[in-house]
């Protein structure tokens, strides 16, 4: 405590001028550490999702908004977040469109293109689940392609205070041009 009276009786030793300056620096640094807080969460959420437009192709954000969006009602291309899954030949670009439109009682659309921009697994889902997942998640590949483990909550089926989180994986088969589920598993989580 002694040091703290010390401190304050030495500051208010310093002329006003240099007072009012330490004061506005101190404030300039809170405000710059606040801005920067602020830009990292609305730029980047939990699942690793950014702006579309910084991480996607032009030629494939078009037509994924094409392609997703209800007639008369376009998607707007700085809206629209998107996940690039590196793979080893080439990568999948996971949209998130998170608008009232495309949103609903199954959850919220998104689609999953290719780098050559075929789509390649449409599907609605819920973005909320237990912190440990992240709703995409590269397990393996298969034909240059990252397969993927999509998690999910299922809301019916809780079990005291457990969670059960439904896995399921998903991988590239050339013959079909699509994201093929190959297995699902679900896994009890306690609150």
């Amino acid at each position: 405590m002694k040091q703290v009276v010390l401190a304050y009786q030495q500051f208010n030793r310093l002329p006003k001028l240099i007072r009012i300056m330490c004061f506005g620096f101190a404030i300039a640094l809170v405000q710059t550490g606040f801005s920067i807080a602020s830009l990292v969460n609305s730029t980047s959420d939990r699942n690793g999702f950014v702006k579309a437009e910084t991480v996607v192709p032009k030629s494939i954000l078009e037509k994924a908004i094409a392609e997703n969006s209800i007639e008369g009602n376009a998607l707007n291309s700085k809206t629209v977040k998107a996940l690039e899954i590196v793979g080893q030949d080439s990568n999948l670009f996971v949209f998130d469109f998170n608008t009232s439109e495309l949103c609903g009682k199954a959850g919220c659309l998104y689609s999953i293109y290719s780098e050559g921009g075929n789509q390649l697994l449409n599907t609605y889902l819920f973005n909320n689940v237990p912190e440990r997942f992240e709703v995409f998640e590269v397990n393996g590949s298969a034909e240059g392609l990252p397969c993927l483990l999509i998690h999910q909550p299922d809301p019916e089926r809780m079990v005291g205070e457990a969670l059960i989180v439904v896995s399921e994986q998903y991988c590239y088969q050339g013959h079909s041009e699509s994201l093929v589920k190959l297995m699902q598993q679900k896994q009890s989580i306690q609150q």
